[in-house]
C-alpha cells in the first residue's frame, strides 16, 4: 500500500491519467482536490494490491487539511488507514480543532486505525513537533512513531500515528498488504 499526497491529478482528468498511477496488479483510490479550473497542487491517492480489499471511508471534510481514509481488509483482520496532508504554513487553532474532529470520527468508527501523512507541524526546534499537535495526539491516546527527521531542514513532518494501546497497527498494515 502506498499513500500519495499532492498528486496534482484533477477530478476532470482523463481516466487514463487517473488510473495510470497504479502499476499492473494494483488499483488506486483518489481524492481529487478539484477540477482543472481550480488551483494547482493537492490531491491524494492510495495505491494497493488487487489481492487486498480496499474501500473508501467517510471521515468528514476539513478546510485545513486534505484526508483520504480507506478500510483495508485482510484475511483475518482489517484496519482503516487515513492519509493526511496539511500544506506548510502557520499552525492555526482551526487546524488543531479539525484534527481533533478527525480523531473523534475515527474513534466513532470503533475499529483499528493508522493515520499517516505530511502534517507539517514542526516544533520550535529541529526534530520536535508543535506542542498543540502533540497535545491533540495525547488527548486522543495516540502514539507518533516517526522519530527521525523527514525533511532536509531537520524537522519531522511525516508522521505515523496509532492508538497507544494498539501499536501493532503498523505491522498489521504491512501484513494485510502481503
Amino acid at each position: 500500500m502506498l499513500a500519495l499526497k499532492e498528486t496534482w491529478i484533477q477530478s476532470d482528468a482523463p481516466d487514463a491519467v487517473k488510473l495510470d498511477v497504479a502499476p499492473p496488479d494494483y488499483s488506486v483510490i483518489h481524492r481529487h482536490r478539484g477540477s482543472s479550473a481550480d488551483r494547482r497542487g493537492g490531491g491524494m491517492a492510495v495505491i494497493y494490491r488487487d489481492s487486498v480489499k480496499c474501500t473508501p471511508v467517510d471521515v468528514g471534510d476539513y478546510s485545513q487539511f486534505e484526508s483520504l481514509a480507506v478500510k483495508v481488509v485482510g484475511r483475518q483482520s482489517s484496519v482503516v488507514v487515513v492519509s493526511v496532508y496539511r500544506p506548510p504554513g502557520e499552525l492555526t487553532s482551526t487546524f488543531v480543532d479539525q484534527l481533533s474532529d478527525l480523531f473523534d470520527q475515527l474513534v466513532l468508527l470503533d475499529c483499528r486505525f493508522v493515520v499517516v501523512g505530511d502534517l507539517n507541524v514542526p516544533g520550535p526546534l529541529a526534530g520536535q513537533l508543535d506542542r498543540r499537535a502533540t497535545d491533540v495526539f495525547m488527548q486522543h491516546g495516540l502514539r507518533q512513531h516517526v522519530s527521525v527527521p523527514s525533511h532536509v531542514g531537520g524537522n519531522i513532518l511525516d508522521l505515523i500515528l496509532t492508538r497507544d494501546d494498539d501499536v501493532d497497527n503498523c505491522r498489521l498494515v504491512s501484513q494485510l498488504s502481503e
